[in-house]
């Protein structure tokens, strides 16, 4: 497909509200997980639009990624010149098949909450998602407990391409360094829960689940899905069987049979990080 087409095509379906697909109420009040939000054509479509974009890759120990769109404005430190002074950065627009998945992201209501934050007129309409941070990961690679920070707006939406992964959120601690990638949790090594992030899932984390903590990917080859730790281990089991069970009538393979409806899933499951997972994370740059 070609950009124009790929914005068609990501455009064209319907688009799922976010109140059913609250995650987590336990633990935060903002945060969604839409287990299928790119159909799989879609998302082999977007995993291939970015490895034929022509965009430098950033490598870095523990992964690698691109930067795409406005990047944000550092605000201005005492003794640096006032912002007017300082050049602007170069404005940058997403290209035509990711601002056609920030407009299906938009068509969510994922933004509406930073309408409010923005203007004080309740018609204001939300700021427009204009950055996005691509990033790859194999097997066994991962990303430290993070913040995105202030300088975005106080919102992430995640699509994920490729393969499953296991997102873990950590309490901030008060006494903690503010600071992007400060590992704060190290004295507390397990996490206070994880999310299960099915591929072409789109995730969205704001208010509480953005700013009271960090999140991070274990460096490993594989995770285990169970309650209580992971809050949504039964609905993401159900879904992940049931790929295992298409992958293998794909294969050509004799699947698992399916399951009796009398019989519940089982309460746990290993899943190995064989392939790349690709995560688009869209966010609204400060400028």
């Amino acid at each position: 497909m070609t950009a124009c087409q790929l914005s068609v095509a990501f455009g064209g379906a319907a688009v799922p509200s976010l109140d059913r697909f609250r995650v987590a109420a336990e633990h935060c009040d903002a945060l969604y997980l839409v287990p299928a939000f790119l159909s799989p054509d879609e998302a082999s479509a977007a995993a291939s639009a970015v490895f034929r974009a022509r965009r430098r890759w950033t490598t870095l120990r523990n992964r690698r990624l691109q930067v795409w769109g406005v990047p944000p404005v550092p605000p201005t430190k005492a003794g640096t010149a006032p912002p007017q002074a300082r050049p602007a950065p170069p404005p940058e627009e997403l290209p035509p098949w990711l601002r056609a998945l920030a407009d299906r992201i938009a068509a969510t209501g994922a933004l509406a909450p930073l309408a409010a934050s923005s203007s004080p007129s309740p018609s204001a309409s939300p700021p427009a998602l204009n950055n996005c941070l691509v990033n790859e990961y194999r097997p066994g690679q991962g990303i430290l407990p993070h913040e995105d920070g202030p300088l975005y707006e106080p919102l992430v939406a995640t699509i994920s391409l490729g393969e499953s992964c296991l997102l873990d959120f950590y309490k901030k601690q008060p006494d903690a360094p503010d600071a992007p990638d400060a590992a704060q949790p190290a004295s507390r090594p397990h996490p206070d829960f994880s999310i299960a992030v099915d591929p072409g899932s789109l995730l969205v984390l704001h208010r509480d689940a953005y700013l009271a903590y960090l999140h991070g990917i274990d460096e490993s080859f594989d995770f285990v899905v169970a309650p209580p730790l992971v809050a949504n281990a039964a609905d993401f089991i159900r879904r992940e069987l049931d790929r295992r069970r298409a992958d293998a009538l794909d294969r050509g393979d004799t699947p698992d049979p399916d399951p009796n409806p009398e019989i519940p899933p089982p309460e746990s499951l290993l899943v190995h990080r064989i392939g790349t997972r690709i995560s688009l994370t869209f966010r609204v740059a400060r400028t």
